[in-house]
């Protein structure tokens, strides 16, 4: 906020921001380049001014954040390549938490997103099937993963092993893995 917002936006009340002040943000930041942040202030001007609108803090009845353009972002896609990989595998054998490195590799293996890999119950597994059935995706709707020579072998492995409900069973409330972000940054030092 103080940085990206409060130059333009903090001396305006809630009720006074208009259309033109959320463009000049959005200006401002895409002019250095900063494209994604924009996009980012934009979103959440959105969902803020359209809070205030739903508590009556807005007697206008219009969202003036709505309908602004936003910036293009393109899709970054990175991929190991064949000589990356003998690399990764030695830096990934160095972690000590095999949890850590069993969900690093299911989210190579299986190319799902990592909240899905993280809370991977047994009952979603069919070994023999070698599929992999999330029930509750980011949009709602139920998916199935064929599972690779690789993860089939991972999963194998920790099912002979298992303690929990839990594919990676974490110390947590929820009971498993929370996320990687302390392995990613070991594995990224190697």
């Amino acid at each position: 906020y103080e940085r990206y917002l409060a130059p333009t936006l903090g001396h305006l009340q809630l009720s006074r921001i208009q259309r033109d002040d959320i463009k000049t943000v959005m200006q401002r930041l895409g002019d250095r380049g900063l494209t994604r942040t924009a996009n980012v202030a934009h979103g959440l001007l959105r969902a803020l001014l359209n809070k205030a609108l739903a508590w009556d803090y807005l007697l206008t009845g219009k969202n003036p954040a709505q309908h602004i353009a936003r910036y293009r972002e393109s899709i970054r896609t990175r991929v190991l390549t064949p000589e990356e990989l003998p690399r990764f595998h030695d830096a990934l054998a160095l972690e000590a938490a095999d949890v850590n490195r069993d969900a690093i590799l299911l989210l190579l293996y299986t190319g799902a997103r990592s909240a899905n890999v993280l809370a991977m119950h047994w009952s979603e597994i069919d070994l023999e099937r070698r599929l992999w059935f999330i029930p509750d995706t980011k949009n709602g709707e139920p998916h199935v993963i064929a599972l690779t020579d690789e993860a089939v072998t991972i999963l194998a492995r920790r099912k002979a092993q298992r303690t929990s409900v839990f594919v990676l069973p974490g110390h947590g409330a929820t009971g498993h893995l929370q996320n990687l972000k302390k392995a990613w940054e070991r594995l990224c030092d190697q």
